[in-house]
Protein backbone atom coordinates (compact mmCIF):
# COMPACT_ATOMS: atom_id res chain seq x y z
CA UNK A 1 0.00 0.00 0.00
CA UNK A 2 2.64 2.24 0.83
CA UNK A 3 4.23 1.64 -2.29
CA UNK A 4 1.49 2.17 -4.06
CA UNK A 5 1.28 5.53 -2.29
CA UNK A 6 4.73 6.81 -3.20
CA UNK A 7 4.05 5.65 -6.93
CA UNK A 8 0.98 8.01 -7.00
CA UNK A 9 2.49 10.91 -5.14
CA UNK A 10 5.59 10.48 -7.77
CA UNK A 11 3.41 10.71 -10.58
CA UNK A 12 1.55 13.60 -9.40
CA UNK A 13 4.66 15.62 -8.51
CA UNK A 14 6.07 14.94 -12.27
CA UNK A 15 2.80 15.83 -14.60
CA UNK A 16 2.80 19.01 -11.86
CA UNK A 17 6.34 20.05 -12.03
CA UNK A 18 6.03 19.42 -16.15
CA UNK A 19 2.94 21.77 -16.26
CA UNK A 20 4.25 24.27 -13.52
CA UNK A 21 7.58 24.31 -16.08
CA UNK A 22 5.03 24.72 -19.25
CA UNK A 23 3.08 27.81 -17.46
CA UNK A 24 6.27 29.49 -16.67
CA UNK A 25 7.59 29.36 -20.57
CA UNK A 26 4.69 30.40 -21.80
CA UNK A 27 5.14 34.46 -22.45
CA UNK A 28 2.88 37.03 -20.73
CA UNK A 29 0.54 38.70 -23.20
CA UNK A 30 1.90 42.22 -24.23
CA UNK A 31 -0.36 45.27 -23.84
CA UNK A 32 -1.79 46.16 -26.91
CA UNK A 33 -0.09 49.77 -27.37
CA UNK A 34 -0.30 52.44 -29.98
CA UNK A 35 -4.46 52.06 -29.55
CA UNK A 36 -6.00 54.98 -31.91
CA UNK A 37 -3.20 56.16 -34.23
CA UNK A 38 -2.30 55.98 -37.58
CA UNK A 39 0.51 56.24 -39.73
CA UNK A 40 0.31 57.94 -42.48
CA UNK A 41 2.34 56.33 -45.72
CA UNK A 42 3.11 57.60 -48.42
CA UNK A 43 4.82 55.63 -51.27
CA UNK A 44 6.61 56.35 -54.63
CA UNK A 45 8.44 54.37 -57.71
CA UNK A 46 9.84 54.56 -60.50
CA UNK A 47 8.23 54.30 -64.01
CA UNK A 48 9.81 50.93 -64.57
CA UNK A 49 8.51 49.49 -60.94
CA UNK A 50 5.65 47.25 -62.43
CA UNK A 51 6.83 46.52 -66.28
CA UNK A 52 3.01 44.52 -66.30
CA UNK A 53 1.49 48.20 -66.21
CA UNK A 54 2.22 48.75 -69.68
CA UNK A 55 0.97 52.26 -71.03
CA UNK A 56 -0.41 50.48 -74.21
CA UNK A 57 -2.85 48.80 -72.60
CA UNK A 58 -4.18 51.61 -70.32
CA UNK A 59 -6.32 54.48 -71.89
CA UNK A 60 -4.51 57.81 -71.80
CA UNK A 61 -6.56 58.96 -68.81
CA UNK A 62 -5.60 56.41 -66.58
CA UNK A 63 -2.77 56.87 -64.61
CA UNK A 64 -0.49 53.67 -62.84
CA UNK A 65 -2.01 54.98 -59.67
CA UNK A 66 -5.30 53.51 -60.23
CA UNK A 67 -3.18 49.83 -60.45
CA UNK A 68 -0.55 50.21 -57.82
CA UNK A 69 -2.80 51.61 -55.12
CA UNK A 70 -5.05 48.62 -54.59
CA UNK A 71 -1.41 46.90 -54.28
CA UNK A 72 -0.34 49.00 -51.55
CA UNK A 73 -2.81 49.62 -49.84
CA UNK A 74 -3.41 45.42 -49.64
CA UNK A 75 0.29 45.06 -48.85
CA UNK A 76 -0.36 47.96 -45.49
CA UNK A 77 -3.05 45.95 -44.80
CA UNK A 78 -1.33 42.98 -44.32
CA UNK A 79 1.66 44.79 -42.49
CA UNK A 80 -0.60 46.54 -40.19
CA UNK A 81 -2.43 42.70 -39.31
CA UNK A 82 1.46 41.71 -38.51
CA UNK A 83 2.05 44.37 -36.23
CA UNK A 84 -1.52 44.38 -34.60
CA UNK A 85 -0.69 40.29 -33.97
CA UNK A 86 2.15 41.35 -31.95
CA UNK A 87 0.10 44.27 -29.92
CA UNK A 88 1.50 47.17 -31.75
CA UNK A 89 -1.68 48.35 -32.50
CA UNK A 90 -1.33 51.74 -35.51
CA UNK A 91 -3.54 51.39 -38.09
CA UNK A 92 -1.74 52.15 -41.48
CA UNK A 93 -3.23 54.43 -44.16
CA UNK A 94 -1.82 54.89 -47.65
CA UNK A 95 -2.25 58.41 -49.01
CA UNK A 96 -0.12 58.55 -52.12
CA UNK A 97 0.88 56.24 -54.63
CA UNK A 98 2.95 58.44 -56.87
CA UNK A 99 5.95 57.65 -59.69
CA UNK A 100 8.72 59.31 -59.50
CA UNK A 101 11.86 58.81 -61.74
CA UNK A 102 13.88 61.65 -59.62
CA UNK A 103 14.20 59.75 -56.57
CA UNK A 104 16.39 56.71 -57.46
CA UNK A 105 20.36 56.94 -56.75
CA UNK A 106 21.46 54.30 -59.44
CA UNK A 107 25.02 52.64 -58.10
CA UNK A 108 26.50 52.29 -61.80
CA UNK A 109 25.83 54.11 -65.21
CA UNK A 110 24.33 50.64 -66.15
CA UNK A 111 21.11 51.74 -64.11
CA UNK A 112 20.92 47.91 -62.91
CA UNK A 113 21.35 48.16 -59.49
CA UNK A 114 20.14 51.64 -56.53
CA UNK A 115 22.89 52.71 -53.58
CA UNK A 116 20.10 52.03 -50.46
CA UNK A 117 21.73 54.88 -48.64
CA UNK A 118 21.98 57.26 -51.55
CA UNK A 119 18.02 57.04 -52.76
CA UNK A 120 17.15 56.75 -48.75
CA UNK A 121 18.93 60.03 -48.01
CA UNK A 122 17.56 61.57 -51.76
CA UNK A 123 13.83 60.81 -50.60
CA UNK A 124 14.08 62.35 -47.45
CA UNK A 125 15.58 65.77 -49.23
CA UNK A 126 13.37 65.70 -51.84
CA UNK A 127 10.29 64.56 -49.63
CA UNK A 128 10.99 65.90 -46.48
CA UNK A 129 7.96 68.00 -45.75
CA UNK A 130 6.06 64.90 -45.62
CA UNK A 131 8.86 62.74 -44.00
CA UNK A 132 9.16 65.46 -41.06
CA UNK A 133 5.69 64.83 -39.90
CA UNK A 134 6.04 62.68 -36.60
CA UNK A 135 3.04 60.11 -37.84
CA UNK A 136 4.12 60.58 -41.89
CA UNK A 137 6.35 57.60 -43.10
CA UNK A 138 7.59 58.31 -46.95
CA UNK A 139 8.46 55.04 -48.87
CA UNK A 140 9.98 54.28 -51.85
CA UNK A 141 9.42 50.86 -53.91
CA UNK A 142 11.83 49.49 -56.09
CA UNK A 143 12.37 45.68 -57.58
CA UNK A 144 15.93 46.48 -58.89
CA UNK A 145 18.99 45.29 -56.65
CA UNK A 146 19.87 47.61 -53.25
CA UNK A 147 23.59 47.80 -52.59
CA UNK A 148 25.07 49.04 -49.58
CA UNK A 149 28.32 50.59 -49.25
CA UNK A 150 30.54 48.83 -47.17
CA UNK A 151 32.95 51.06 -45.30
CA UNK A 152 34.66 48.86 -43.62
CA UNK A 153 37.06 45.38 -44.84
CA UNK A 154 36.83 44.79 -48.43
CA UNK A 155 34.79 47.70 -48.89
CA UNK A 156 32.53 45.85 -51.42
CA UNK A 157 29.00 46.60 -51.66
CA UNK A 158 26.70 44.38 -50.45
CA UNK A 159 22.94 43.54 -51.11
CA UNK A 160 20.61 44.88 -48.74
CA UNK A 161 16.71 44.47 -48.53
CA UNK A 162 15.49 48.10 -47.29
CA UNK A 163 17.72 51.18 -46.05
CA UNK A 164 15.16 52.73 -43.14
CA UNK A 165 15.78 55.72 -40.54
CA UNK A 166 16.27 54.07 -36.93
CA UNK A 167 13.80 55.49 -34.08
CA UNK A 168 12.31 58.14 -36.10
CA UNK A 169 8.40 56.90 -35.85
CA UNK A 170 7.12 60.04 -33.64
CA UNK A 171 9.70 62.16 -33.45
CA UNK A 172 10.42 65.51 -35.01
CA UNK A 173 13.07 63.60 -37.45
CA UNK A 174 12.14 62.61 -41.05
CA UNK A 175 11.05 58.85 -41.25
CA UNK A 176 11.50 56.74 -44.34
CA UNK A 177 12.22 53.73 -46.24
CA UNK A 178 13.83 52.30 -49.44
CA UNK A 179 12.47 48.65 -50.01
CA UNK A 180 13.12 45.60 -52.66
CA UNK A 181 9.57 44.57 -53.18
CA UNK A 182 8.53 42.34 -56.37
CA UNK A 183 5.19 43.93 -57.41
CA UNK A 184 3.80 40.71 -57.98
CA UNK A 185 5.02 39.18 -54.58
CA UNK A 186 2.65 39.12 -51.33
CA UNK A 187 5.63 38.77 -49.16
CA UNK A 188 5.47 41.53 -46.29
CA UNK A 189 8.63 40.87 -44.76
CA UNK A 190 10.95 43.39 -46.03
CA UNK A 191 8.46 46.39 -45.23
CA UNK A 192 8.17 44.60 -41.49
CA UNK A 193 11.87 44.81 -41.32
CA UNK A 194 12.13 48.17 -42.58
CA UNK A 195 9.04 49.72 -40.22
CA UNK A 196 10.91 47.69 -37.28
CA UNK A 197 13.95 49.71 -37.72
CA UNK A 198 11.49 53.00 -38.09
CA UNK A 199 9.99 52.34 -34.77
CA UNK A 200 12.99 50.94 -33.11
CA UNK A 201 12.35 47.36 -32.19
CA UNK A 202 14.14 44.40 -33.34
CA UNK A 203 12.50 42.33 -36.39
CA UNK A 204 10.22 38.90 -34.90
CA UNK A 205 7.60 37.12 -36.82
CA UNK A 206 6.16 36.45 -33.81
CA UNK A 207 6.08 39.87 -30.70
CA UNK A 208 8.09 42.06 -29.64
CA UNK A 209 10.41 41.98 -27.00
CA UNK A 210 9.45 43.02 -23.62
CA UNK A 211 11.79 45.61 -23.41
CA UNK A 212 11.20 47.30 -26.46
CA UNK A 213 7.55 47.02 -26.00
CA UNK A 214 7.80 48.95 -22.99
CA UNK A 215 10.00 51.79 -24.86
CA UNK A 216 7.71 52.20 -27.83
CA UNK A 217 4.82 52.44 -25.65
CA UNK A 218 6.58 55.16 -23.87
CA UNK A 219 7.59 56.95 -27.01
CA UNK A 220 4.34 56.59 -28.74
CA UNK A 221 2.73 58.20 -25.40
CA UNK A 222 4.92 61.42 -25.57
CA UNK A 223 4.31 61.36 -29.37
CA UNK A 224 4.31 65.39 -30.66
CA UNK A 225 1.05 64.27 -33.10
CA UNK A 226 -1.10 62.80 -29.75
Amino acid sequence: MLQKYVFFLSLFLAVYCRGNVRTQRTPKPLEKIGMNMTAQIYIYFNSSYAPDINAKSRSEDESANTTILPMFTKLFTKVQENFHNKSVMINFTVNVTEENDNIAVYFSAQNISLNATGTLEKLLHLKSSLAKEPLSIVFYYTNYTLLKEETRGDRIPHTVQYAATRNTFCTSSPSGAVVKHDPNSTGILNTVSALSEIFDVSFSRRRIHPLEHEQLKEKLKKCPAN
